[in-house]
């Protein structure tokens, strides 16, 4: 879990954890559409549109990959501390500049947030 006191510390474990859930989340929102039908219109629609939810979906799931995005960045700049190694890349360097390194544990959500605004945003 790149703790960098493995046994005496949780590294990156509540992420790892936090992150399935989110992949679950987006797993489950996959699920299409038109198996949840509502007639309208006096029952006299039976075809009913779904790219309203479609889309609202579709944001959702990217705000949750964005997180996954994150918790992955900060693993990277985890292993670069626990690795004892110098960033070789650009994104890195941004990364080990902007966020400390997991010693000892702390809330990781904001580490989480900023490494996907490292990532996301650069476009």
């Amino acid at each position: 879990m790149l703790a960098a006191g493995p046994g005496q510390q949780h590294g990156l474990q509540g992420v790892q954890l936090a992150s399935t859930a989110l992949i679950a989340e987006i797993r489950r929102d996959a699920m299409p559409a038109s198996m949840q039908s509502l007639p309208t219109n006096l029952h006299n629609q039976d075809v009913v549109p779904f790219g309203t939810q479609a889309a609202l979906r579709a944001v959702d799931q990217a705000a949750l990959l964005r997180l996954i995005v994150g918790s992955l960045a900060l693993g990277l700049r985890q292993a670069v501390h626990v690795g004892a190694r110098r960033p070789s890349t650009d994104l890195l360097r941004k990364l080990a500049d902007a966020i400390a390194p997991i010693d000892p544990d702390r809330p990781l959500e904001q580490d989480v947030r900023t490494a996907a605004a490292i990532c996301c945003d650069r476009y």
